[in-house]
């Protein structure tokens, strides 16, 4: 049977922050995305959207995506992804 693994990219609009979160069976990692001036981001969406670029370079696939706003302000998207888990 394919087992997979997942992780998450967030993007809070309301705290300026961009989040990689990988969800592993010994627990939940969170990392910033830290904006890269020399890689030419401008904000904290660039470092998340860099991001999502290398996800699908590592095998990373998007499952699914969705929104969580407020009085119909955008406040958190977010990515999901899985990859085949490969025995290490």
């Amino acid at each position: 049977m394919q087992k997979w693994e997942y992780c998450l990219v967030a993007m809070n609009h309301a705290k300026k922050q961009s989040l990689l979160v990988e969800y592993k069976s010994d627990g939940v990692q969170r990392q910033e995305l830290k904006r890269d001036k020399t890689m030419g981001d401008e904000d904290y969406a660039d470092a998340a959207c860099r991001k999502i670029g290398s996800l699908g370079l590592e095998g990373w696939e998007m499952v699914n995506t969705s929104l969580t706003s407020r009085k119909g302000e955008k406040v958190i998207l977010r990515y999901m992804f899985k990859r085949p888990l490969t025995d290490n």
